[in-house]
């Protein structure tokens, strides 16, 4: 009888796949959403500065950081996510945000130095002025 039970317990463990109720996980499916719009994802620092899960669906917390940038050069969106087999897959933006990021709906432009960049969220980029060099790229 125990080990009748030790077994039931084991494949039980089994089936429950693997945890991915963490940041890191958010942060993959944040990335692989930004990643399709365009938008150069290794250019930008990503930071999930909060999640919360709830079964199967999580919000999360995002800021966006071009690498070299500030603090005060963040933008945050409020992500929602759903769970799709043994990963999250990034279904939108949230409502609400924190920052110069934050937005009930509409989704406000990147900016940089003024030149409106669209969202990485927005699914099309807006190319630099002519002469513009490249953003993210060291001197």
């Amino acid at each position: 009888m125990k080990y009748l039970l030790f077994a039931v317990a084991i494949l039980g463990l089994l089936s429950c796949g693997k945890n991915i109720n963490n940041k890191e996980a958010v942060k993959a499916a944040i990335e692989k959403r930004v990643a399709k719009t365009g938008f150069d994802v290794k250019a930008m620092e990503v930071n999930v500065t909060n999640v919360s899960f709830h079964d199967q669906d999580a919000v999360a917390t995002v800021s966006f950081v071009p690498k070299g940038g500030t603090a005060q050069s963040a933008v945050t969106f409020k992500y929602n996510l759903h769970r799709e087999k043994d990963e999250w897959v990034a279904t939108g933006l949230a409502q609400g945000g924190s920052g110069m990021g934050a937005h009930t709906g509409a989704v406000p432009p990147v900016t940089s130095g003024g030149i409106d960049m669209g969202s990485p969220d927005s699914g099309t980029p807006r190319p630099l002025p002519s002469g513009h060099p490249p953003i993210g790229n060291s001197k």
